[in-house]
């Protein structure tokens, strides 16, 4: 395994991932290099700033908003209008289901990041990563243990 993607996400939803709560991440658009068995790199957004761990995403949906809804309705843990907000002006919504959490022992912020792999920018939404371009040790190690 190669080839990582890196999901930015909001604090609220990436604890609720790392407690286990949160088993379905859910995206407007489907990476077109994704695919089942492939892991994610989290990245938390604003105001945290950091990479906290990786997910492996057993299965991926992409579906019209009402079908997707009933099947991840609880799984996702949004609430309706906050599915429907963020789903606004969109007729199919893609679902990650994530089989499998891995938290670095600390988490990395973004200047220490920035220090020690000067190719990595934030992603808006998500961005592709080639593993072997890392130089982090604790998130290299990690994914190669996966």
């Amino acid at each position: 395994m190669n080839n990582a993607i890196i999901l930015s996400i909001k604090p609220k939803y990436a604890d609720k991932i790392f407690s286990g709560q949160k088993t379905v991440e859910l995206r407007r658009i489907k990476p077109k290099f994704i695919k089942e068995g492939s892991v994610a790199i989290i990245y938390i957004s604003s105001p945290r700033k950091e990479l906290h761990g990786v997910i492996k995403i057993s299965r991926i949906v992409e579906e019209p908003l009402n079908d997707l809804w009933s099947k991840v309705e609880g799984k996702a843990q949004v609430s309706k209008i906050e599915f429907d907000k963020y789903y606004e002006n969109a007729s199919n919504g893609v679902a990650f289901y994530i089989s499998k959490v891995w938290s670095l022992n600390k988490p990395l912020k973004l200047h220490e990041i920035v220090l020690s792999n000067s190719i990595f920018q934030p992603p808006q939404s998500f961005q592709y990563i080639n593993i072997d371009d890392i130089q982090i040790p604790s998130l290299k190690k990690m994914l190669n243990s996966i």
